[in-house]
């Protein structure tokens, strides 16, 4: 299967996951204690949608506590803005909060949460397409977490050069490293 087959598969595979909110509370546990441990003055998090594991209750446990920024996506690049609320999270096709919920730029943080459709055990992460975030990670140092759910490994997941490898990767049972 090419790359664009294998991202359709997993995304069905995603959509289907049983007894989500158990897993997203074991997810949530792991990443609390990592980011507790870390202490960083800034994250940057995705704000989950569909399928995604869910960073919302990580979001509102984290917002002041650091500084919280969330991708922000036009014309073709991603940046990262301050959320400046938390109470409409909702997002549109692309990811993006609500603009009056966003704030400020920044062009890296600390600690980066990022979604994907797949990884592998070399923490390589096949995300929508776009290539938003491989960009983002490939011009800046920051630590990065991707959160996915164990039914997204696959082994032999198709990659490319230019696909991040991330620092860690977060699932229910376990913590890629």
């Amino acid at each position: 299967m090419n790359k664009s087959e294998v991202r359709k598969e997993l995304l069905g595979i995603r959509r289907e996951i049983k007894d989500r909110e158990k897993k997203d509370a074991r997810i949530y546990a792991t990443l609390k204690d990592l980011i507790d441990k870390i202490k960083p003055e800034s994250v940057f998090c995705y704000v989950s949608m569909n399928s995604e594991v869910d960073t919302k209750k990580f979001i509102a446990e984290y917002f002041d506590k650091t500084e919280i920024y969330a991708p922000y996506t036009s014309d073709g690049n991603m940046t990262l803005r301050r959320l400046r609320s938390v109470m409409n999270l909702s997002t549109d096709k692309l990811g993006n909060v609500e603009e009056s919920c966003l704030g400020e730029e920044r062009t890296s943080c600390s600690v980066s949460i990022i979604p994907l459709v797949g990884f592998n055990e070399e923490k390589k992460r096949m995300g929508y397409g776009g290539g938003y975030y491989d960009k983002y990670l490939s011009t800046h140092e920051t630590f990065t977490v991707g959160l996915a759910y164990d039914e997204q490994f696959v082994k032999d997941l198709p990659v490319e050069s230019h696909d991040a490898i991330l620092n860690i990767i977060i699932t229910q049972d376990k913590i890629y490293l």
